[in-house]
């Protein structure tokens, strides 16, 4: 499954951040561990599951789980490593907010001296922690995201990406048979280099979450006005109904010899409704019961006045 021509891609992708891994992991013989990396990880691509990570993250897993008695000054460098990547790939806002500190009581004061909405500011500073925590989670082999708050305390980690040789790729390429002029020493420079500001998604930004919470009171908006128009509109057919009663009963009245002017006033209502059914379309849902309510209460002065 899968064509082994994306191997390259991928080599462009995250082959400098593996080897600065694999550096700290086992010093010298970082170029084998390299390529074993690489070449394994396409043998055993049916495993990946994307639901547990990063192809990324993946990788730096394969790295470590391949080293058996890794230092914990080793791995506690990884974890920096992972770490400042993760920050290096954030938005430029949600990289600030998150750098600025982990504490939420400072959004405030960090709202003001970014000029953005304090929404804004939690929104990232949130999100941002969440990232963090998933990319030490999905690098480390228990899975764990404890350390980050100790990581971040030490100061902001750096990101200084160790460009593999050409050899690395050479070997990989021999091992899985591709063309070995593929990926060249260049081809990494461009693609770890800081993510411009405009070449990220506007749907990304911080803003996202005030665009966002606009739309959801937008749309409940609407349901409520929905809900109050079926419940208006089942109020007017109950009225309608009661008003069709007293309009029988007033042509039964004026039938049997009593007053004319019940049947007028029936006759009135009758008209009154007409008039409210023909504007129902052109006005709002709750000015047809009104105009029902008025005719009834016409009604019924005028009945008792014939008493």
């Amino acid at each position: 499954m899968g064509d082994v021509s994306v191997v390259p891609d991928l080599y462009r992708q995250h082959g400098a951040f593996i080897h600065t891994i694999s550096q700290e992991l086992v010093g010298a013989a970082a170029d084998r561990l390299t390529q074993q990396v690489f070449a394994e990880a396409w043998r055993d691509r049916l495993n990946f599951n994307p639901s547990l990570g990063t192809v990324r993250n993946w990788l730096v897993r394969r790295a470590r789980a391949r080293v058996s008695k890794a230092s914990p000054e080793a791995e506690g460098a990884v974890d920096r490593l992972v770490v400042a990547d993760s920050l290096h790939r954030m938005e430029e806002l949600r990289r600030q907010v998150v750098l600025a500190g982990l504490d939420e009581s400072d959004a405030d004061s960090l709202a003001r001296r970014l000029d953005q909405p304090v929404a804004t500011i939690r929104a990232n500073l949130r999100r941002g922690t969440d990232q963090l925590k998933a990319d030490l989670a999905e690098s480390r082999l228990d899975g764990d995201d404890a350390g980050l708050i100790d990581i971040m305390t030490e100061g902001p980690p750096s990101l200084q990406l160790v460009t593999p040789p050409e050899v690395v790729w050479q070997a990989i390429a021999a091992e899985l048979n591709l063309d070995t002029g593929a990926v060249t020493t260049d081809d990494f420079n461009r693609i770890d280099e800081p993510m411009p500001a405009e070449e990220v998604d506007s749907t990304d930004a911080g803003t996202s979450d005030v665009d966002s919470a606009a739309e959801t009171e937008e749309v409940e908006e609407v349901e409520d006005v929905e809900e109050v128009e079926d419940v208006a509109a089942a109020l007017d057919e109950d009225d309608r109904v009661e008003v069709d009663d007293k309009q029988v009963e007033g042509e039964s009245v004026q039938a049997a010899g009593e007053p004319a002017e019940q049947g007028a006033a029936a006759r009135s209502v009758d008209h009154l409704r007409e008039l409210a059914e023909e504007a129902d379309l052109d006005r709002p849902s709750w000015i047809a019961p009104t105009v029902v309510a008025v005719a009834l209460v016409i009604l019924i002065v005028l009945i008792l006045a014939t008493f």
